[in-house]
Parts: structure tokens; C-alpha cells; sequence
């Protein structure tokens, strides 16, 4: 069974899953997010956890991928997560949000000497020494 797909996604309070056939509808106080659900996958609620099931060993790859989805429109809709940064960007999709932040990154990468530019808080930068005086 897939590791990712066995773990329960507990939903927290303000936050409602509607469960289709072809897709979880989740809403929250940020707004509503519809992911589609692979045929093959259902999801179940238990008490406060939504839990992801398979139909047979062939979907093992899809069962992590659909609980995945599933958990993060459950954080996007969710509450905000604080980073002590310059820049802070938030949303409800985290697949845009980091194509996004990907595409501002990409403007304006860091610089190699200085380390200016477009950067991630999380990711260490390694600044190469510049030229030795005479």
C-alpha cells in the first residue's frame, strides 16, 4: 500500500469536504477548491480524517497522488501559514502558488556574489567569494 495514500488527512475546523464520484469539493474560509479524484480512488470520511481507498494494487501510484491533492486543498482553504520573510505569498491552490513563485523566481534569480534577487526563505544560498584585492 502507498504510504503516502494509507495516512488519514485530518480536516480542521472551518473546513467542509463534499465527496462526488469524480472529484472532492472542499470549502473553507479562503474559498472553495474542487479536486478531480482518479477513477479507481474513493475517499471516506471517518470522524474529523478523510481517508483515501483503492480498488486494486495497480493504482498504488494514483492513491498517493490523490490523497496529496486532497490534503492540500484541504491546507489551501484552511488557515494561513505565517514565514518570516520580506515577501509573503498565499492562496488556496498550491499548484499555482508555486507556478507563481516558481515564475517570480525565475525573473530574477539570486546572484552568485552578492545574492540579490528573487529568493526562497527555506533553501540556503551559498555565495561564491568574490576577487581577492592586490
Amino acid at each position: 500500500m502507498s504510504r503516502i495514500g494509507k495516512k488519514p488527512i485530518a480536516i480542521p475546523k472551518g473546513v467542509t469536504v463534499a465527496i462526488h464520484t469524480s472529484e472532492l469539493e472542499v470549502k473553507g474560509t479562503k474559498g472553495v477548491l474542487k479536486t478531480p479524484v482518479p477513477e479507481g480512488i474513493s475517499f471516506k470520511l471517518e470522524g474529523e480524517d478523510l481517508v483515501a481507498e483503492r480498488t486494486s494494487n495497480d493504482l498504488a501510484a494514483l492513491h498517493g497522488l490523490a490523497r496529496a491533492l486532497a490534503n492540500n486543498a484541504i491546507q489551501g482553504v484552511g488557515s494561513i501559514q505565517q514565514y518570516q520573510t520580506t515577501l509573503t505569498v498565499s492562496g488556496i491552490d498550491k499548484q499555482r502558488l508555486g507556478q507563481v513563485c516558481a515564475d517570480m523566481h525565475k525573473l530574477r534569480k539570486p546572484d552568485a556574489y552578492k545574492g540579490k534577487g528573487v529568493r526562497y526563505a527555506d533553501v540556503p544560498l551559498k555565495l561564491k567569494p568574490g576577487k581577492t584585492g592586490k
